[in-house]
């Protein structure tokens, strides 16, 4: 029967307890604890004292008399005249058969196995091969002849082993090397030591260890809440032959919060053990609220005041140690395999963004966490209609989902080796399966979001809007969904510069910008991708995930864009009101009111060569603060204007510049170059390079180029010029799904 003893709620500390307290010499970052009050950070709700039961794994034979070298050899020095060097012979002698036991001393605990050290040496000038030693208890031999290898001509080692457990009173214990004699040796005299040990019935008590569910194994360090209930077990032995009574066991904490000096403390009263009996183990668990943020330790201690007289105090104490957080949030993220059955396009594959998406998410580990992220790479329609622990997956305060999609329905699916398993997330106010398809659909308008602080949908056309059509983003923040990401037209996240928008994005937002600005610094770093050209925000655009001020990453987006490789920027501060258009693709700005004089002297600074003149325009609007408007320099040709990879972004904030991103670094080699461009392309034409692009044939798929995605592109670094025709993929067999995928033509 189970006894329930009850904690005073109130954090005492006994007088008597001063100089007993182990956690006082507890060291965290360096600062020394004081003994206070620990109330604010922990309360003791209850603890529960199970039965005794009998140790349930005896000692395993096989473990007992395994010989076993420890150390490094060492210059084997005579302490005696006994060694007798004989030319080219061995001499091999042991001595110094001792227990080791720590703290204890004689007599020892009996029925307790102990650990046995000895020195085997060679005297000798020649090497002792395959030797062999016997252990004798009370003049009986105990062992067969154990193999120690080869002992090196004037070495030595210690040798270690267990020994059996005991009977009270005094035995003999021998070691003898050479027992057979099968090793010629110049002097047999010094092969055996022995020595006599006194053993004594007692109890021995062992702290074995202090764990929670959510102690994974002894490295990890466990995250709790503010608020949350724990409940930790306390677990213990007396290996001993003798029972315990009244055995004291006492409960500490010790506590430090962000930036504080650590506090430790005795939690409650010390509680007694009615008994213990010999060869039993017993478990405590005590149930313990956080009520602060801290990085903890929790222990508790056997026999505190050390009243008992148990054999050895060195190991009457277990810990746990722990961080206290503020309430977690659920981030998700949920991607499969695309076209496993198309070798033409292995890289339809959304895990490798889903991986490095956790890995950003997953970085707040090192600080103060935020999340409990979950991968989902292999998602069902049961999962995604599931529960995430104790709330709906689809309801979970971050979500991302990486797939092919159109306005009204994002799709996932894997090879599970049975078939190709086929769900989604659809715009119907209902689940729905599809038999056509095979696909199993989640409603997205029978979900509840009102927990959903951001949703980003990665995918073709999921923010697509024609006519006031409603589409994926909007019914997500309709639905409850604080802040919706997704995509106005085709994207292609696998090509270079999506992948690493994608990883900028989830950067951003990990390290505590608002949406607004995590999608700013992806498209500011990224200005080509199709990812920052297409990018829609529905709902807050401020909305940041987790409590920033609990952050330990500077979340300053001008420090962000430092991260990012071959960005270079400005740091500008010039007012800015001029309107500005956004020019279609066939356009070229002509002229330059788009920029005032400051703005202008800033650019030809870096390029005294710069005009406006051949140059696209991109705004974009974050919210009502933020702007941004990228040049995207052209070179134009009688076929139409070449994109390259030189490219201005400036950056406004309540109107006024605060930042110039920049690509161009111009050359005289570089403006040469550019008028090889024109007659390149005219050959190119001439020989029918651009008729000569075929689109590839998929079985169930309509496949039909993207007009707005054709076009020539010249990298100044590497004199590169390209034919580029992107292309729509609509899956038949899912549900008119969108995909996308370019040809890249190289011309010579």
């Amino acid at each position: 029967m189970k006894k329930l003893i009850s904690f005073l709620l109130s954090i005492t500390l006994c007088s008597s307890m001063m100089t007993i307290f182990p956690a006082a010499s507890w060291d965290l970052n360096e600062e020394q604890a004081v003994e206070g009050d620990i109330s604010s950070y922990v309360q003791v709700e209850e603890v529960t004292f199970g039965e005794p039961e009998p140790i349930a794994e005896p000692l395993n034979e096989e473990e007992l008399y395994q010989l076993e070298w420890v150390g490094d050899l060492f210059e084997a020095e005579t302490e005696t005249d006994e060694a007798q060097p004989m030319a080219d012979l061995p001499d091999l002698s042991v001595r110094n058969l001792k227990i080791e036991a720590g703290d204890m001393t004689s007599p020892y605990p009996a029925g307790m196995a102990m650990y046995y050290t000895f020195q085997l040496l060679n005297y000798g000038t020649a090497d002792a091969e395959n030797a062999e030693v016997i252990v004798k208890l009370d003049g009986a031999v105990a062992t067969n002849p154990v193999p120690m290898g080869t002992v090196p001509a004037g070495k030595g080692g210690n040798i270690q082993f267990r020994g059996p457990e005991m009977t009270p009173g005094t035995h003999t214990m021998e070691i003898v090397v050479n027992p057979d004699n099968k090793i010629v040796e110049s002097n047999y005299n010094n092969n055996t030591t022995s020595s006599s040990f006194t053993y004594k019935a007692c109890f021995e008590l062992i702290a074995l260890s202090m764990t929670s569910n959510k102690q994974i194994d002894e490295s990890t360090v466990p995250t709790y809440e503010v608020g949350e209930s724990v409940t930790f077990t306390m677990d213990f032995q007396n290996i001993g032959l003798l029972d315990a009574k009244n055995v004291p066991i006492a409960l500490y904490g010790t506590f430090r919060e962000p930036g504080g000096q650590p506090v430790t403390s005795q939690m409650g009263y010390t509680n007694y053990i009615e008994e213990l009996p010999a060869k039993t183990r017993m478990q405590a668990e005590v149930k313990l609220n956080f009520t602060k943020e801290a990085s903890a330790r929790i222990s508790f201690v056997l026999d505190p005041e050390k009243i008992l007289g148990d054999m050895d105090y060195s190991n009457n104490m277990a810990e746990a140690l722990l961080k206290v957080v503020g309430a977690r949030k659920t981030a998700v993220i949920v991607a499969s395999k695309h076209g496993e059955n198309d070798p033409e396009h292995p890289g339809h594959d959304f895990t490798g963004f889903a991986s490095d998406t956790y890995a950003e998410y997953q970085k707040l580990e090192s600080g103060t966490p935020s999340f409990d992220v979950y991968l989902k790479t292999q998602p069902t329609s049961t999962m995604l209609r599931g529960n995430l622990g104790e709330k709906k997956l689809m309801a979970s305060d971050v979500i991302t989902l990486f797939g092919h999609a159109n306005f009204d329905n994002q799709i996932f699916h894997y090879d599970n080796k049975g078939g190709i398993y086929k769900c989604g997330v659809v715009y119907f106010d209902h689940d729905w399966d599809s038999p056509d398809s095979g696909h199993q659909y989640v409603g997205l308008k029978s979900e509840d979001m009102q927990s959903v602080d951001l949703i980003s949908f990665i995918g073709c056309k999921t923010a697509y809007k024609k006519d006031n059509q409603t589409n994926l983003t909007i019914c997500a923040v309709e639905r409850g969904a604080k802040t919706a990401v997704g995509f106005k037209d085709t994207i292609y996240p696998w090509m270079s510069d999506g992948g690493s928008w994608i990883a900028i994005y989830a950067n951003a937002l990990a390290s505590g910008n608002t949406v607004g600005d995590a999608i700013w610094i992806a498209n500011t770093s990224e200005p080509y991708s199709t990812l920052a050209q297409n990018v829609v925000i529905e709902g807050d655009i401020n909305t940041r995930l987790g409590d920033v001020n609990t952050r330990l990453i500077d979340v300053n987006p001008m420090k962000q864009i430092d991260q990012f490789e071959g960005i270079n920027k400005v740091e500008l501060n010039i007012p800015y009101n001029a309107s500005v258009m956004t020019y279609s693709d066939t356009q070229i700005k002509q002229g330059k009111d788009m920029l005032n004089g400051e703005l202008l002297s800033e650019m030809k600074k870096l390029n005294p060569n710069f005009e406006t003149d051949y140059y696209k325009v991109m705004h974009k609007t974050y919210g009502s603060d933020l702007q941004t408007i990228t040049l995207f320099k052209v070179i134009p040709t009688e076929v139409g204007n070449v994109m390259t990879d030189v490219n201005y972004t400036i950056s406004i904030r309540d109107d006024v510049a605060f930042l110039l991103t920049y690509s161009d670094q111009p050359t005289l080699e570089m403006l040469q170059k550019e008028k090889a461009i024109p007659e390149r392309i005219q050959e190119f034409v001439k020989n029918g390079g651009e008729n000569n692009v075929e689109l590839p044939d998929i079985p169930n798929a309509e496949v039909n180029v993207d007009e707005d995605h054709v076009y020539y592109q010249y990298n100044y670094e590497k004199d590169e010029l390209s034919y580029v025709v992107g292309y729509e993929i609509t899956h038949l067999d899912e549900d008119g799904a969108l995909s996308a995928d370019e040809i890249v033509v190289q011309i010579p």
